[in-house]
């Protein structure tokens, strides 16, 4: 007769970390990849031109928020909902730039690239807009993990096909810390691919999972 232990499967090469994060950010108009991962292989293919690295971001890595509003409905013959419906479901990115960069100034700022530029060493002057915008760009986030058995790369994406940043923190400057810039990405509904966010795992460590988590009606 089995025991809860015998029905019951746990799998340590499924416990994933973000060992290494990654951001990226383009202009809204940049094409999205066509595929993020070669199909044969699993590895990561080169990201198409006008995609920017937001550099070193905070030891805290990348927070993905998820917030989702219910309506219920409630009847007299029961203490619970009888039913309940999604009104909102919205998504968030929450990070910290930790590099001083044209880059990290647009985003922080609420500017458009080519109004800084990209390029480094360049004098910079911007003014703070009357009404800051909400400046629709691409984000692609990523967690790459390693397998214990073979060190070959397992990644999570998270791709915005349409994002802005909704929110930023205070920017510090002292003698005892970077001056990091907090940021908060939303996605939005983008109307091409029909959904807010795309997500992706895979990479050749996820692969070789492939047959190896056991069946617990066997």
């Amino acid at each position: 007769m089995p025991d809860v232990a015998s029905l019951y499967t746990v799998n340590k090469d499924l416990v994933f970390k973000g060992l290494f994060t990654a951001v990226f950010v383009a202009s809204y108009t940049t094409p999205v990849p066509d595929q993020l991962f070669d199909p044969d292989t699993g590895e990561l293919e080169p990201l198409p031109e006008g995609w920017y690295p937001v550099g070193y971001t905070g030891e805290d890595g990348t927070t993905h928020d998820r917030d989702r509003d219910l309506a219920e409905t409630k009847a007299a013959q029961e203490a619970t909902s009888v039913r309940d419906d999604i009104n909102s479901d919205t998504q968030t990115a929450k990070f910290t730039m930790l590099e001083t960069s044209p880059v990290s100034i647009a985003l922080y700022e609420g500017l458009q690239f080519d109004e800084l530029g990209t390029d480094l060493g360049k004098p910079l002057r911007w003014a703070k807009p009357a009404v800051p915008p909400t400046v629709d760009r691409r984000w692609l986030f990523l967690a790459s993990d390693r397998s214990k058995t073979t060190g070959q790369e397992r990644v999570r994406a998270r791709l915005f096909p349409r994002g802005a940043v909704t929110d930023v923190g205070g920017a510090q400057e002292s003698r005892s810390d970077a001056t990091g810039y907090e940021t908060t990405v939303k996605a939005y509904m983008d109307p091409v691919f029909g959904t807010d966010v795309l997500n992706w795992l895979d990479g050749p460590g996820w692969r070789e999972l492939a047959g190896g988590r056991p069946d617990p009606s066997s």
